[in-house]
């Protein structure tokens, strides 16, 4: 059992007891900026408007704190964004609503509401939202509506990707500048704004860290505890080093990697800012400081512990609509260690096991923290990594080095480059060398067939989507159904593509990011944003949600109704309509069905896996606006909600509205023939493709994970559902029970974490429905 410092304990007590609360700071300065600004090209606009807030906004060091940086002027107090979605500041009802809500709640003080209001008067009809839908064609907003698709970056600057600390490090921002000015001298005209966009960002981060310093000597000055004023000391000296300047310590080092990341997140809103492969680039400079005495491993893991918990400070904003995606609060800044080197080798080092310790120690939701395995991952890494998970704070989560590997280089990158990726957000697989545009639109499979069961129409709105095709009656065979649901299928995701592609625009030409493109590689060499194309490669990741709806569905249809001949297709889909109402046998009969997906059963899983290649092999027809390929994910996050709140009945028995499959699992409660067969299951769909990632969560009971060679055959399942070409597992290690009673007795369990999709959250910030969905999954034995 690990020692927890005092002082991590008390930075983890002020994360716990903070009420989070929106922050309205950004928003005024932001404002103020582009009515200032008006006159100059976004790209100006938004760099100086940035530059403003780092010069502005309220500062402060937490008491006891190692490292300074703050998104808002207090902990979890998300900043307003108005630039990108305003509808909500203007409502008084969704105000209420997102305060009382249970799932992600956020207090909006009664003296801000009318600042509020009166703002989203000046941005309505500007905003980000605004100009994606005034550019939507009426076929892309009726698919829209009917979430055919949804939520593709609408209302949130682009994010979910990894930047260059490394460079970071080496250059400073002193040094980044000076590369952007020598790009200067030879820029196209079309070059330049990018290239003085990106100068300014150099000048406010410099800015704001400078600030740092002085508020740390400030706090030196009047400190009486000696201890603490040496501290603030060294912390002023560090801020006043850098991220200005390249570091040299490993404390100059976390310091320079975490303001630039906070700045980052001030920019936008965009989630997923993922810090990378920390134990690679940090390690120099651990075994400097350790050389040279100037720290040990006991100071340098105390500062690991403080920069964990200084990850939970930050939160968004989430309205109605987008709360249904980000259940739990999630940032997606995902840290990863282990894995191979660029040449081949185990990459594990001392801050790989320092890493797992501070997750032990600090027990958040962020990072949203991963190791990765390989065939030679040394055994002691894998049982320290088992022992962490034991714990159930429901991370770290696990990723299979072999076949994430050949992924990407499938997707065109060298394979030096693919073995140094880092998982960014959930599950995406990204370099400083990638722009991903994730989520890129989660894609409703089961809609579809609702559509191929309707001649085209949405069942609940009544709205043509697609094309009219054979009505049900005249349908004679499953071959003849699943070709009209390929129809289908195709013409959604040609939908799908035009939609997300005008997104792209709105994008380039609204929503800028010249803080992130000063750190994604080829930016500056390009002249050009992120968001126009200025990295090396440029991805957009639609994503699957309802696998197991959509195999245990067309199983059903295939074997009741033309293989066995005992249920009419009209009738079945009669019964869909009328959400089961009065068809209780049948709809008993539908939950019953034995074959289902998740239970190593081919006739069913083989259906999974059609479906699974449909979709890769459909996208990868289409390019995207910056140059690059659709390339496919399979996670829902907690999207699966929000797609079901508009998808009728379908033959697997779930009921209209009810919430979709969860990724790449089983029907919750569906998966009874035990773990490995789940992990069969899943394995056979073709994970190689979806190289924006696959999230497969499972739940086993505590009990299982204690006790005489235990941890030795949990790591040994893990290692066979890798063999077998599974990516990623996570893992919840938490009784039902547990969470029954978390569910009945919230104020007992403030710091109760649990894996609900490829990230962590606190329990108690679920809404029902989804803590509902966690406690219907299989507690699986091992």
């Amino acid at each position: 059992m690990i020692q927890v410092s005092e002082r991590i304990s008390r930075l983890k007590k002020q994360i716990i007891d903070s009420v989070p609360t929106v922050s309205i700071e950004r928003a005024r300065i932001v404002t103020g900026a582009y009515r200032d600004y008006a006159d100059k090209p976004v790209l100006i606009k938004r760099a100086l408007g940035l530059k403003r807030v780092l010069e502005k906004m309220t500062i402060y060091i937490n008491p006891g704190d190692l490292l300074a940086g703050n998104q808002s002027e207090s902990l979890r107090c998300p900043p307003v964004y108005p630039e990108n979605f305003c509808a909500w500041m203007a409502d008084r009802e969704e105000m209420d609503m997102m305060e009382k809500r249970t799932l992600n709640p956020l207090k909006i003080p009664e003296s801000l509401r009318g600042e509020l209001e009166s703002m989203a008067e000046y941005w309505q009809g500007q905003t980000l939202v605004d100009k994606c839908y005034d550019a939507f064609s009426e076929e892309v907003l009726t698919a829209r509506k009917s979430l055919l698709f949804s939520v593709s970056l609408e209302k949130n600057a682009m994010g979910h990707c990894v930047l260059n600390y490394p460079k970071l490090l080496r250059l400073g921002y002193s040094g980044l500048k000076r590369e952007i000015e020598g790009r200067m001298q030879d820029a196209a005209p079309e070059q330049h704004d990018f290239l003085t966009a990106a100068a300014i960002v150099c000048e406010g981060v410099t800015a704001f860290s400078l600030r740092y310093a002085d508020l740390a000597e400030q706090e030196a000055a009047t400190e009486a505890d000696p201890v603490r004023k040496a501290e603030m000391r060294k912390l002023a000296e560090v801020c006043r080093k850098v991220p200005a300047g390249p570091a040299e310590s490993f404390h100059e080092a976390l310091q320079s990697v975490y303001l630039a990341h906070t700045v980052n997140m001030i920019e936008t809103n965009a989630y997923s800012m993922s810090y990378g492969r920390f134990d690679q680039y940090m390690y120099p400079f651990y075994r400097a400081d350790i050389v040279k005495g100037w720290e040990t491993d006991e100071s340098i893991q105390e500062l690991i512990d403080c920069f964990w918990c200084k990850t939970n400070e930050v939160m968004h904003v989430d309205d109605s609509e987008m709360v249904y995606f980000h259940g739990g609060h999630p940032f997606g800044q995902h840290l990863t260690v282990g894995g191979i080197t660029r040449s081949g080798e185990d990459a594990v080092n001392e801050l790989s096991y320092m890493c797992l310790d501070a997750h032990e120690n600090v027990g958040l939701y962020q990072p949203d923290f991963s190791v990765r395995f390989h065939r030679n991952t040394e055994n002691s890494f894998r049982r320290r990594t088992a022992e962490v998970i034991r714990l159930g704070y429901g991370l770290p989560q696990i990723f299979n080095d072999e076949v994430i590997i050949e992924s990407l280089e499938y997707d065109g990158l060298p394979e030096e480059e693919a073995r140094d990726y880092t998982p960014t957000g959930c599950v995406e697989y990204a370099t400083p060398k990638c722009w991903i545009r994730a989520p890129g639109g989660w894609f409703n499979v089961p809609k579809v067939l609702e559509l191929t069961l309707h001649q085209g129409r949405c069942a609940i709105t009544g709205r043509q989507i697609t094309h009219v095709s054979k009505p049900v009656e005249e349908i004679k065979s499953y071959d003849e159904l699943y070709a009209i649901f390929t129809d289908h299928f195709r013409a959604a995701v040609k939908l799908h593509v035009k939609w997300s592609n005008l997104i792209d625009d709105i994008h380039a030409v609204t929503m800028p990011q010249p803080s992130v493109s000063v750190l994604t590689d080829d930016c500056i060499a390009s002249g050009r944003d992120v968001v126009n194309g200025g990295a090396r490669y440029n991805f957009t990741s639609p994503l699957l949600v309802g696998i197991a709806n959509i195999a245990d569905s067309l199983a059903i249809i295939k074997r009741l109704v033309f293989q066995q001949r005992k249920l009419e297709l009209k009738d079945l889909v009669a019964a869909l309509d009328r959400n089961f109402e009065g068809d209780e046998i049948l709809h008993a009969r539908l939950l019953n069905f034995p074959d289902r997906y998740g239970n190593d059963i081919e006739f069913v899983d083989a259906i999974a896996r059609d479906i699974s290649v449909l979709f890769c092999d459909e996208f990868a027809k289409y390019t995207n606006t910056r140059g690059g390929k659709f390339r496919a994910g399979f996670w829902s996050v907690t999207a699966n909600f929000n797609l079901g709140s508009n998808t009728s009945a379908t033959p697997d028995g779930r009921r209209a509205l009810e919430p979709l499959s969860d990724s790449i699992a089983p029907n919750a409660g569906k998966d009874i023939t035990g773990l490995t067969a789940s992990f069969n299951s899943a394995a056979k769909l073709d994970q190689r493709r979806a190289s924006s990632g696959t999230v497969l969560n499972r739940h086993i009971s505590p009990a299982d994970m204690v006790g005489p060679g235990k941890l030795d055959k949990f790591i040994n399942l893990v290692e066979g559902y890798f063999e077998l070409g599974g990516t990623n597992l996570g893992f919840n290690i938490i009784s039902r029970d547990t969470l029954i009673d978390a569910q009945e007795h919230p104020g007992n369990y403030a710091d109760l974490m649990v894996k609900v999709a490829g990230y962590a959250a606190f329990f108690t910030e679920l809404g029902k429905g989804c803590q509902d969905a966690l406690i219907e999954r299989t507690e699986h034995r091992i």
